[in-house]
């Protein structure tokens, strides 16, 4: 027998007289020894012996298994010099209108919101904040309610709850709603006010979007939709430490999954748009195998993938969603065909009608 290095680019041949049996006894066991290696490349196959890699030549009774090396995986492209540069504000705009969508099936951010869930943060406050996970940040009402009296100290409905608010806030917060007897309702009212509503916006980003983008600076992103897709994510599953339990399902926890998958970041040179499709891929997963509620709001990140299928990569064009299937088929996702060229239309959207602009 010809003994050769495994993963060399050779053949080890074997000269016997043995009966068709202990050929393919032969066979299996070389066959065997060569995937344990995990260098084969099958070259040759017979299936009257039902072996890969097995060769029987009748007349010279030479049993021949091939082998070669496994080719290595393509290592990712030098990246190219790497320039941030911040979502646009029409992209931000549309990202926040998917994100309103999402959260309360309108178009409005939900500026009147807040509710005692509970689930012993007292009142969970402000914009975004009705699905935002336990992981993320919730608006402090103090502050917020601060700079809103500020502004506007005469006629203020939420003034008489400030002091209130700053004490639950020096004692560490928790379940403590003492002294807020009304606040939800005084909230819903001074929604209708713009700089409550500014107050809020400012907030919010400081607690949710400008941390996603750093993250997404982080990771080398160019893509206005892969921003958002961030922006949407950190909202929902918060960031957390790599120590911490809910890590795997946090937004930079799934980050660095993808990551790992892929061997590195956009920042690394790792191809941005297949980034993104493997990561919706993994958040996906998550919310599947996570809870129930989580579950429910698979579809976020369904309509992410059909923009992406349908190329708005810059978020460059309006969204024109719709409750009703458009395509033959009578399936959810993008309509077939495209109905203008100016703007992304797509059914079978569980959200209603909306147009994002």
């Amino acid at each position: 027998m010809a003994a050769t290095t495994p993963g060399s680019a050779a053949a080890v041949s074997l000269l016997t007289t043995s009966s068709t049996g202990s050929c393919r006894k032969i066979c299996s066991v070389l066959t065997k020894a060569c995937l344990r290696q995990r260098t084969c490349s099958v070259l040759a196959s017979d299936r009257k012996f039902g072996v890969a890699g097995c060769k029987f030549f009748r007349k010279t009774k030479v049993l021949s298994f091939y082998y070669s090396p496994k080719p290595s995986p393509k290592p990712n492209p030098s990246p190219t010099p790497f320039r941030w540069n911040d979502l646009s504000p029409v992209g931000k705009r549309r990202a926040e209108e998917l994100l309103s969508i999402f959260e309360n099936a309108s178009l409005d951010p939900g500026y009147s919101y807040a509710e005692n869930l509970g689930d012993g943060r007292g009142i969970t406050f402000g914009r975004h904040a009705r699905h935002a996970a336990p992981a993320a940040p919730a608006v402090a009402a103090a502050p917020a309610v601060h700079a809103s009296v500020a502004g506007k100290p005469a006629g203020n409905g939420l003034a008489k709850y400030l002091a209130a608010l700053e004490r639950i806030d020096r004692g560490g917060g928790g379940s403590n709603v003492a002294g807020l007897d009304g606040f939800i309702q005084a909230v819903a009212l001074a929604a209708r006010d713009p700089l409550f509503r500014r107050t809020q916006d400012y907030f919010a980003d400081q607690l949710y979007f400008t941390p996603s983008q750093q993250l997404a600076k982080q990771y080398g992103i160019r893509l206005s939709l892969t921003k958002a897709q961030l922006y949407d994510a950190y909202i929902q599953h918060g960031y957390s430490d790599p120590d911490q339990d809910v890590y795997s399902i946090s937004v930079n926890g799934m980050a660095a999954w993808v990551n790992q998958q892929l061997g590195g970041a956009p920042l690394k040179g790792v191809d941005e748009k297949r980034w993104l499709k493997k990561f919706l891929e993994r958040r996906r997963w998550v919310l599947l195998n996570t809870d129930s509620e989580w579950a429910a709001s698979v579809a976020r990140v369904d309509l992410y993938t059909w923009i992406v299928q349908l190329g708005g990569w810059w978020l460059d064009k309006p969204l024109q969603l719709s409750w009703e299937p458009c395509r033959p088929n009578r399936a959810r996702g993008p309509c077939q065909p495209q109905p203008r060229p100016t703007q992304y239309s797509i059914g079978g959207v569980i959200y209603g009608d909306f147009l994002v602009e």
